[in-house]
């Protein structure tokens, strides 16, 4: 009986907390180019994330990380990737391990 109601509690943790991942956000980063475009891309910065449920990362505080603002990249596309690490971490419920890619010019 034990071992039924300990397979019930996991297989219920793995159904009721599958939301897990990353929600990119382009509030508050005005440009007029054009983003989401595989032009010319000359500079990448990778940021690792990790934490519990969706996280929301915003493309404006990545770039000033690395002093950027918004309104000097002419072009801009995100990857989200895993590695072999992050998918085994992932695959704990609920967690979320990933590099956010941004390629721009």
């Amino acid at each position: 009986m034990q071992i039924r109601s300990a397979i019930s509690i996991f297989l219920l943790l793995i159904f009721v907390s599958c939301t897990s991942g990353v929600k990119i956000s382009s509030k508050f980063c005005y440009s007029q180019n054009e983003w989401g475009v595989n032009g010319n891309q000359t500079k990448d910065f990778r940021y690792s994330l990790s934490g519990f449920g969706v996280q929301e990362v915003n493309i404006r505080s990545l770039l000033e990380e690395n002093d950027i603002r918004c309104d000097t990249i002419s072009n801009l596309s995100v990857e989200v990737r895993r590695n072999p690490a992050q998918a085994v971490f992932s695959f704990l419920p609920g967690l979320s391990a990933q590099t956010v890619i941004l390629k721009f010019d």
